[in-house]
């Protein structure tokens, strides 16, 4: 499980990055916001730091950022701590054989 302290960072991270991720895409805030589904306003508190203290924010702009092509390296150069984001996420792989 991922502790406080990593969440926070894992939070600071991403906002501190968000602008950039943004651009790369070619989104507003306001787009961002329709995609993960919140307003506007949010996306900026959590760019300005003000604002982030949900996991499940964090994990839907994870998603966002992390499958597109266009910003996945990006994400993962940032120092985010992907062994432990990863091992949290795994999920075991079917069986077939069974």
């Amino acid at each position: 499980m991922i502790n406080q302290e990593l969440r926070e960072r894992c939070y600071k991270t991403l906002a501190e990055n968000l602008p950039m991720l943004r651009g790369k895409l070619r989104l507003t805030q306001e787009d961002l916001a329709d995609i993960v589904g919140v307003s506007r306003q949010t996306i900026t508190m959590i760019e300005n730091t003000k604002h982030m203290n949900k996991w499940s924010m964090f994990m839907a702009l994870m998603f966002v950022f992390y499958f597109n092509p266009k910003t996945r390296d990006i994400v993962e150069c940032i120092d985010l701590p992907f062994k432990e984001l990863k091992e949290m996420l795994y999920i075991y792989p079917s069986n077939d054989s069974l």
